[in-house]
């Protein structure tokens, strides 16, 4: 086929093409942020354990950790039948009053040492425990990731221990002096709850313990998307801007191609969005415990956060990019626009923009907030005056009135 008509396919079969690129482009533009974050946060446990550490400063997540740790300790304890045989047979009922002070103080000691600076070593180290086995078994191999009762849990024996050995000089009578002995700090973590269910006799609950932070069906989901994800972040970064000038080079009206691009990344960022919202509200949600959700839930919260500002950031500059190709379109909405500043329209109402424009910044700044926001609303702002002043400017009249 010769002529128009097959020019006329060609163009469109070439514009097409160009339509697919820029969303392939956009594409990888996303997937450069993912991974970007992947390889940062998700997957490196120092960057893990620095961004989440700080959580245990908010009153909710210290209250749950204690409150939880206390309930543990008071149930293997058992105060009250560990007093009983210590008092005469006439004053056995005493036990029961003696049992819940006992029970009091060791949920006063726990509180203590929940908000004591040497907690905080023992939070990184449990963080740093169970996220290496998170990440092995993201990345390899599972057979060291502690899951209980169908949940990927964080491991807080090294809080118990330090409890029980603070209650064997307490509480002696109850705990027992000799637990210092048992429970000597070159003890292997993993070996403390067999010390601990021997000493006192008893079997420990299966979560004796540890905080769920995940359903293990969920860790098996993740996995797959870590496979896609877990690139070459330089690697997935060069393909993008090598499809980013591919699809200039080809593209025969940049503008629409532009408008397109953006379009196409704003898009995709917002269901990124979308899903990393979503997975935080699964996760909460899949926690049973009244307790210990408030702790999960700041926690995911913080760990999706960056990506969440990374991903507003990218979202309003697709938006920008989108909007600024459109202005300098043909459309009717450009054409008017135009049409006003040389009819002096934009001149006579510049300052009502300007505070229109302000209005609008403060209003996404409050809804969205975040300083990635914040930046792009102020370069934004930035871009609107310049681009007020100079359809103000080419809108002078010919004559002024002194």
């Amino acid at each position: 086929m010769t002529g128009p008509r097959a020019g006329r396919l060609r163009g469109r079969g070439r514009s097409l093409g160009v339509g697919v690129l820029a969303a392939l482009t956009a594409f990888l533009v996303v997937l450069t942020l993912v991974a970007h974050w992947t390889s940062t946060t998700a997957l490196n446990t120092q960057q893990f354990v620095d961004r989440v550490t700080p959580i245990i400063e908010q009153e909710q997540v210290r209250t749950a950790v204690a409150t939880e740790i206390s309930s543990q300790l008071v149930g293997i304890l058992d105060a009250e039948a560990r007093v009983r045989p210590l008092l005469p047979s006439n004053l056995a009922l005493l036990s029961v009053p003696i049992g819940a002070g006992v029970e009091n103080l060791v949920t006063k000691r726990v509180g203590i040492l929940v908000n004591s600076p040497a907690f905080r070593t023992l939070w990184q180290q449990a963080l740093t425990q169970s996220h290496g086995r998170i990440v092995q078994a993201l990345t390899g191999s599972s057979a060291n990731l502690q899951i209980v009762q169908g949940k990927v849990v964080i491991d807080l024996i090294g809080v118990v221990r330090a409890v029980l050995r603070d209650l064997s000089t307490t509480i002696p009578f109850l705990v027992g002096a000799d637990l210092l002995s048992r429970l000597p700090d070159n003890l292997p973590l993993d070996q403390v709850r067999g010390v601990l269910s021997n000493y006192f006799g008893v079997q420990l609950p299966p979560a004796f313990a540890q905080i769920p932070v995940m359903d293990s069906s969920a860790l098996e989901t993740a996995r797959g998307a870590i496979r896609i994800v877990n690139l070459s972040v330089l690697l997935v970064a060069l393909l993008a801007l090598l499809a980013f000038g591919l699809m200039l080079w080809l593209s025969r009206t940049r503008r629409r191609t532009l408008l397109q691009f953006g379009l196409w990344t704003a898009g995709l960022t917002l269901l990124v969005s979308f899903v990393a919202r979503e997975v935080t509200r699964a996760g909460i949600a899949g926690i049973s415990d009244d307790v210990i959700r408030p702790a999960v839930g700041a926690g995911l919260t913080v760990v999706f956060g960056s990506l969440r500002d990374a991903g507003a950031l990218l979202t309003w500059s697709g938006i920008l990019v989108a909007l600024g190709a459109y202005l300098l379109g043909p459309g009717d909405g450009p054409r008017w626009l135009r049409e006003q500043a040389k009819r002096g329209w934009i001149r006579d109402h510049v300052d009502v923009l300007r505070v229109a424009g302000i209005a609008v910044a403060a209003a996404v700044v409050l809804i969205w907030g975040g300083w990635s926001t914040l930046i792009l609303v102020a370069l934004g702002l930035g871009a609107f005056e310049v681009w007020l002043s100079t359809l103000s400017v080419a809108a002078k009249p010919d004559t002024e009135t002194l």
